[in-house]
């Protein structure tokens, strides 16, 4: 008896690149995507600093380390990728997949809807080693923003 046939692959994700804001369609479907997401899969990308520089320490131009607050790497890149919203009756559950210029991109036209998907109890966030990246994407906020523009309140496990 011969085995039965494998399944045929999924077919594959359409990446989209976010590179606008205001009335940009890739912004607009990451914000909806965002909103009815129920899984939700984050990484975050920033330049590396080496290791012994100033910048990397935290203490530009002499300052001593005890008296300049660490300064943080900019992300400028962020991955996401959402799934829910259909998953109903008949209905084909949606899966999205962004890459986000975070330099491009206002991070005022970003900062509520990604809060609020921080705080939303009823999506699971995934992301490897993302206490790290959600340090890093709150201080980018934070120096753009302003202070209480971060994502303090969201605890990463």
């Amino acid at each position: 008896m011969d085995p039965a046939p494998a399944p045929p692959p999924p077919p594959p994700f359409v990446v989209h690149l976010v590179t606008g804001g205001g009335s940009s369609p890739e912004l607009a479907l990451l914000l909806r995507s965002l909103a009815a997401a129920r899984v939700v899969a984050l990484d975050a990308e920033w330049k590396p600093r080496r290791r012994g520089s100033p910048a990397a320490a935290g203490t530009g131009c002499g300052a001593s380390p005890a008296t300049t607050p660490p300064q943080f790497p900019t992300v400028t890149l962020l991955q996401v990728a959402c799934r829910g919203g259909g998953g109903g009756e008949g209905e084909r559950e949606s899966c999205e997949v962004f890459v986000v210029d975070l330099l491009a991109v206002p991070l005022a036209d970003l900062r509520a809807p990604l809060r609020e998907l921080f705080e939303r109890p009823d999506a699971l966030k995934l992301g490897f080693r993302f206490k790290q990246d959600l340090v890093y994407l709150s201080a980018t906020f934070a120096a753009a923003l302003g202070g209480d523009a971060g994502f303090d309140r969201v605890r990463a496990c």
